[in-house]
């Protein structure tokens, strides 16, 4: 059997990805910071829109064949966030006793409409809810269950309430990424038509105009295409 040494060539990289790069590279310049910011806010609301969607469509479907009860045993978790500028509380679990079970049901969607972080007089882990928690019994739950009286779902009434009542949470995730995407894409033609423009009267390029240049340049020159040098 013989073994082919020969090294393998590269394959090329297409002539419009490398000018598509160059582009982008020239049409950044001075307002990378902008182009950054625009970019960070279409992940953030393409990152929360899946998660939204499905906590939203869990609501509806307990609206559709879900019930309603009550329970006088409840449980909440209270998780820290660390962050730079310090850290807060949040109660991020809640599980409940139903229908006499000994065993407990954890919640969905917890602390949905909680816009206020929890600082002072909490302590981590799981407690009894106080009046700055919330979720203190007597709780109202509503929960889907199939068709062997089993709970599927369950969700505390204020999170339920937030999630049924004309959300669009995962609208305004879609519209800002969306947004985002729009936004750096007009800032883009924008910078590079001044940067032409200031090019043309006869301006200084910088170094990332004078390598946008010589590629435009050889790919006029490799492809025959006319443009201006």
């Amino acid at each position: 059997m013989t073994i082919d040494h020969r090294p393998r060539r590269t394959q090329p990289v297409p002539g419009w990805v490398d000018g598509a790069w160059a582009w982008l590279g020239h049409a950044t310049e001075g307002i990378t910071w902008l182009v950054g910011l625009c970019a960070v806010l279409s992940l953030i609301g393409f990152g929360y829109f899946p998660f939204d969607l499905h906590d939203r469509s869990e609501a509806r479907a307990l609206q559709a064949q879900g019930e309603w009860v009550t329970t006088g045993d409840v449980q909440v978790h209270i998780h820290w966030v660390g962050g730079r500028g310090g850290g807060y509380h949040e109660v991020d679990r809640v599980r409940v006793r139903l229908d006499g079970n000994p065993a407990q049901i954890e919640l969905e969607n917890v602390d949905a409409a909680q816009d206020n972080p929890l600082y002072d007089g909490i302590h981590e882990g799981w407690q009894q809810p106080t009046p700055i928690t919330r979720y203190q019994a007597p709780l109202d739950v509503r929960v889907r269950r199939d068709g062997d009286s089993t709970i599927l779902t369950a969700m505390a009434k204020v999170d339920y309430d937030y999630w049924t009542e004309d959300n669009t949470d995962p609208e305004f995730g879609l519209t800002l990424g969306f947004g985002g995407l729009g936004v750096t894409g007009v800032f883009l033609a924008l910078n590079s038509l001044r940067l032409k423009r200031r090019t043309r009267r006869g301006g200084v390029l910088t170094r990332r105009q004078a390598r946008y240049e010589n590629t435009r340049r050889a790919r006029v020159a490799v492809t025959g295409r006319r443009g201006r040098p």
